[in-house]
């Protein structure tokens, strides 16, 4: 009997055993993701130059001393200075949130404090609502620990900084972010902004939202002919904009800036051929108030481009403008006439809207006598123009 039990205990020993080695091969997956990766990580740096890094403050775009960073097999056990060139971003993880570091911009991390700063440039981060509170130091001058303690950020969920020597700027894109300067504390409520210009000068306001529904929001165009590069964005309209400011860029860091719009509708068409360099477009949007101050970006639109389109370019013709009548009436001018419904038709350098079958009408009033030359200027999506011309006469009634 002693030995069937025996027996037992080590069929049911093996048996426990074998469940552990299962339970942590299936289990592993599940405790390797991005949460248990070192408290700094580098995760992609984006553009055709490098980030640098050194123990000492990097001084202005003087990298001599400073060692290039290697992302494959990097580790920051030590205080660590880290800046990018002036034509690269890179993207790093740290306490639990993604941050976006953009072009010549310039950060210090601590291991042994656990403490970031931002010294200089432009950052975005983005973290999850649930987890620790993460702080992040501005000191007045790189490596200034005294400094860094003065002023701070308690980071929200998502948001964007701007900081320079003698400025800063904060957007608050979602939860509540906190900030001290001279020990005095500031909240700032999503859709929030703070400037801070010299050392006590704050001032928050509210800022616009970001504009939803934008078009394409992810796409993959196949080049067959010239007007398939002819890409049109649009989003919904933010109540209280003035304008909205389009930017492209060529990736997600938005080390490159291919283009920028201010415009005041909802839409825009570009012809990404243009682009003949790039493959890949990242696109934002964001409205602007009455004063020109930024609202909360957009997500980040990706377009996609297969194929060529070399020595095509000559099948492109310019868009349809047709004048049915120009009629003079004292100081007065009506213009009738026909254009191509998607293309932008300017007369004077002013806007005109063009209805949906074609069909255009404006008055014109000019306020002396004599000759006058009107000017019509239509642009369309492929950024083709048909220009014309016309004088009128201009008589005392």
């Amino acid at each position: 009997m002693s030995k069937i039990r025996l027996l037992f205990i080590v069929v049911v020993f093996i048996l426990f055993a074998g469940s552990l080695v299962l339970f942590n091969k299936f289990e592993a997956p599940m405790s390797g993701g991005l949460d248990q990766i070192s408290e700094f990580k580098i995760t992609q740096i984006s553009g055709p130059g490098s980030i640098y890094m050194d123990e000492r403050p990097i001084q202005g775009t003087d990298f001599s001393r400073a060692r290039t960073v290697d992302i494959s097999n990097m580790k920051y056990e030590n205080p660590v200075y880290l800046k990018a060139d002036p034509q690269t971003s890179f993207e790093f993880y740290c306490f639990g949130a993604i941050f976006t570091v953009t072009h010549d911009s310039y950060i210090y991390y601590l291991p042994d404090s656990r403490e970031l700063r931002f010294l200089s440039g432009q950052f975005y981060w983005k973290r999850s609502a649930k987890g620790e509170s993460i702080d992040v130091h501005l000191p007045g001058e790189a490596g200034s620990r005294s400094e860094a303690k003065e002023r701070s950020l308690t980071l929200s969920e998502r948001g964007r900084l701007k900081a320079s020597s003698d400025s800063l700027e904060i957007w608050n894109y979602s939860g509540t972010l906190g900030f001290t300067n001279n020990a005095r504390d500031y909240s700032l409520k999503a859709g929030q902004m703070l400037s801070l210009y010299g050392t006590d000068r704050v001032n928050i306001a509210d800022i616009l939202p970001a504009p939803a529904f934008i078009a394409p929001e992810s796409k993959v165009i196949t080049l067959k002919k010239p007007a398939d590069a002819v890409v049109h964005f649009s989003w919904k309209a933010v109540i209280g904009a003035k304008d909205y400011k389009l930017q492209l860029f060529s990736s997600a860091q938005r080390e490159n800036l291919l283009d920028e719009w201010v415009l005041n509708t909802g839409s825009k068409s570009v012809n990404l051929h243009r682009y003949n360099d790039f493959k890949k477009f990242y696109w934002q949007v964001f409205a602007l108030d009455q004063d020109e101050k930024e609202g909360i970006p957009s997500q980040l639109g990706l377009i996609k481009l297969i194929g060529a389109l070399s020595g095509q370019n000559d099948t492109l013709t310019p868009p349809r403008l047709e004048l049915s009548s120009l009629t003079v009436s004292g100081n007065m001018v009506v213009i009738k006439g026909e254009a191509q419904t998607d293309s932008q038709l300017y007369i004077n350098g002013r806007p005109v809207s063009i209805n949906m079958d074609g069909s255009f009408f404006e008055t014109l009033k000019f306020r002396t006598i004599g000759t006058k030359t009107i000017s019509f200027r239509l642009v369309a999506p492929t950024e083709l123009e048909t220009n014309i011309t016309r004088q009128v006469t201009i008589f005392d009634e």
